[in-house]
């Protein structure tokens, strides 16, 4: 990943669909070959995101669960 921009997007604020949308718009922002980590919160958050990229087929390369300490989902995904 050193060689590609890393990009971060912070959605845990948000609740569906407007977390979808606010993810939809950083991917149009970023060039190709760009990585993207979303913080979310919350599975049911976590779930459609990762629905969502899906369907638009990019890759997530990355996905950190909650930890103790730590309530927040991170998911890193790659625009191609």
């Amino acid at each position: 990943m050193t060689d590609n921009i890393l990009n971060f997007l912070d959605i845990c604020h948000l609740s569906c669909p407007l977390s979808s949308v606010h993810v939809r718009l950083r991917l149009d922002q970023i060039p190709n070959n760009s990585f993207l980590t979303i913080s979310l919160h919350g599975k049911e958050t976590y779930n459609s995101i990762r629905s969502f990229l899906s369907a638009l087929h990019y890759p997530i390369v990355q996905i950190e669960e909650p930890s103790e300490g730590r309530q927040n989902y991170f998911l890193t995904v790659k625009k191609t």
